[in-house]
């Protein structure tokens, strides 16, 4: 009885096991983070673009960096497998967060955060579905340091250029996100540096804040 009852289990783990690798999943969890990879719709008309989102909830006392982590710290590695007819941009990072310790600065984010990528897909695509997969590598850290890893993935449906497209995932929450990007100055900037300092001057003025903070776009 107990080795029929150790096998049923053997079983019902292989198939647990057979079941996750035949249906990649577009969420994952570990302890610190859940990820999710999002999407506009679950289908794009050729010739379009539709936004997507790499969503990361954040346990409490956890954090994770900007694309610059600073002074210590690793950002997020991104590897897509996509079709040849789907072209992916850059990944677009939200403003980071200052996370200060000690005589260090680092950036990031922590509680939730969403970075975006445009999907685009060219005009002579075929009419087809295609798994859009994306393996994630990233560090959180709290009182410790654990780098994680996912794979994702969701299927996308390529459509002609006469059929509409009906978001399932409510679209304006990637716009919004998108809307809060941030974008060129419109002013003039004069950056001097010597061996201990960097300033920064100009123009802009913003009545709704008094507050400005220089993030270095590059390590």
């Amino acid at each position: 009885m107990k080795q029929a009852k150790l096998r049923l289990l053997l079983g019902a783990i292989l198939s647990v096991l057979l079941v996750s690798k035949v249906f990649p999943s577009p969420i994952a969890s570990t302890p610190q983070t859940t990820v999710a990879l999002l999407t506009e719709s679950s289908s794009v008309n050729k010739g379009e673009s539709i936004w997507l989102g790499l969503q990361f909830k954040l346990s409490e006392g956890w954090h994770t960096y900007w694309k610059n982590p600073g002074d210590s710290g690793l950002p997020l590695q991104a590897r897509w497998v996509v079709p040849k007819y789907v072209e992916l941009g850059a990944i677009q990072w939200p403003v980071p967060h200052r996370q200060s310790y000690s005589e260090f600065m680092n950036f990031g984010y922590d509680d939730e955060t969403t970075l975006l990528v445009k999907l685009n897909v060219s005009k002579d695509a075929p009419e087809t579905s295609f798994p859009l997969t994306v393996h994630l590598q990233w560090l959180v850290c709290s009182l410790v340091c654990i780098p994680e890893e996912a794979t994702l993935e969701v299927i996308i449906k390529v459509t002609a250029n006469n059929i509409s497209v009906r978001p399932d995932f409510p679209i304006t929450t990637l716009q919004a996100i998108a809307s809060k990007l941030p974008l060129p100055l419109a002013s003039q900037i004069v950056v001097s540096a010597n061996k201990e300092t960097i300033n920064i001057t100009t123009d802009w003025t913003n009545k709704q804040s008094n507050k400005i903070y220089f993030f270095p776009d590059q390590p």
